[in-house]
């Protein structure tokens, strides 16, 4: 059962109830319009919060509180839905049916929560700089990771090409650079302006107390004075493509990495009816054993490494990435287009289809094998306005026609095409 209600202004608290799990988890999520120069301190702020409170001044001190409750967790995530940058603080605790004593081990981590939020260690009117630094080091290494990681890198560098006049084009966390130069006041700017402009989703799965919980977020904000405005929005990809861009890079690389880039014109705002067909149409081209790209490009002609798609819905995005020597980078690119036109022209195989049906719905349900993926389920269709029924799009999956598919692919446009290789580039 889900229920939903608005606690005061830009704060909703959502509870899904659901007994399959022996823990219950409370996400608090913060929603702001995608702003990359704030990107890199809106990725630290809860980084930094984690790490001490006013009653536990060190992560130390935290982790072993949250130890005694059951081995109760905290984390943290920064992620994007389009152009929307979410601030997730999370709890996961074990339900009271299976605590063996009379700890009140849920209103302990709902303390917890609310001392990081509204109690975090200060330094005057900035966050400390030790903690700081320790965070910002850690970042940045994550995404230095990245560029050695020539695969997802070439990933990184088609789309910022092909989004290089939107936000969303650009690194989620910052570049090394913005990280390194982020300071202690910037981050804690960043944390009162997310406390007092953003869209607050507070998201709880488990058994839980709907009234309870609606008491504790309005408790959690009150003081805060806020200035929310609904100026959130996905912004998927609409325009049409006026000339295809080809980037060829040279690095220290064995093996070239091939991305290729399009437009879909179908994201997940979206109805059912038209996401369905191409998310079946796009697992059939390429993602997955049973693909079309991995068993023609890959297996039967031997001309890649790895070759799958994936696809960003939120922008309404299609990617098509691939490990392929050098002097087989026109090939190989010839023989995915080849396979993306087969899709167009409808030479789909029933077997294919009732494969990708299968993959599709496979994804669906396995998504709510844990309450991390409960949650993000009902998030997104709050977000994005579309049915919280999960069999609706399961019976969309399942219904899928060849004709549907093949009309969703005639829509595509490719938008860039990406290549990266040893040596000097072939531009």
């Amino acid at each position: 059962m889900f229920e939903r209600k608005q606690i005061s202004e830009g704060i909703f608290f959502n509870c899904i109830s659901d007994l399959r799990f022996k823990v219950n988890m409370i996400s608090i999520k913060f929603l702001l319009p995608l702003e990359k120069e704030n990107n890199a301190p809106r990725a630290l702020i809860f980084p930094v919060i984690i790490g001490g409170t006013e009653n536990y001044p060190t992560e130390k001190d935290l982790n072993r509180y949250l130890e005694e409750i059951y081995s109760s967790t905290v984390s943290s995530s920064f992620n994007r839905l389009g152009n929307i940058c979410i601030e997730n603080l999370n709890a996961v605790f074990l339900r009271k049916k299976y605590i063996q004593d009379e700890t009140d081990v849920e209103t302990g981590v709902l303390n917890v929560l609310e001392d990081m939020l509204r109690h975090p260690v200060l330094e005057g009117r900035a966050f400390k700089k030790e903690k700081v630094e320790t965070e910002k080091m850690h970042l940045a290494d994550s995404e230095r990771s990245v560029i050695n990681n020539k695969g997802k890198y070439a990933v990184n560098r088609c789309m910022e090409q092909m989004l290089s006049d939107d936000d969303f084009g650009y690194p989620p966390n910052g570049t090394v650079e913005d990280i390194e130069r982020t300071t202690p006041e910037q981050i804690y700017e960043q944390y009162l302006y997310m406390l007092e402009h953003a869209r607050i989703e507070v998201f709880a799965a488990g058994e839980l107390d709907f009234g309870k919980y609606c008491a504790f977020v309005k408790e959690l904000f009150s003081g805060v004075d806020r200035k929310y405005e609904d100026n959130l929005s996905v912004s998927p990809i609409t325009d049409h493509v006026r000339k295809v861009k080809r980037i060829n890079e040279t690095d220290d690389v064995a093996q070239g990495k091939m991305v290729i880039g399009f437009r879909t014109f179908c994201s997940s705002v979206d109805d059912y009816s038209k996401t369905a067909p191409l998310i079946v149409g796009m697992n059939l081209f390429g993602a997955g054993s049973t693909s079309k790209l991995f068993n023609n490009v890959r297996e039967k002609m031997s001309l890649c490494y790895y070759c799958s798609s994936f696809s960003v819905m939120d922008k309404g995005l299609m990617f098509i990435q691939s490990g392929v020597a050098k002097e087989n980078e026109k090939k190989a690119f010839d023989a995915i287009m080849e396979q993306f036109e087969n899709v167009k022209k409808g030479d789909i195989s029933d077997g294919e289809i009732e494969n990708a049906k299968s993959d599709a719905v496979s994804d669906l349900v396995g998504a709510f094998d844990y309450l991390r993926g409960v949650i993000s389920w009902y998030f997104v269709k709050t977000i994005t306005g579309k049915s919280y029924d999960k069999e609706l799009l399961v019976n969309y999956f399942k219904g899928v026609t060849k004709e549907q598919i093949v009309e969703s692919f005639k829509s595509i446009e490719l938008d860039t095409y990406y290549f990266l290789c040893g040596g000097e580039s072939n531009e």
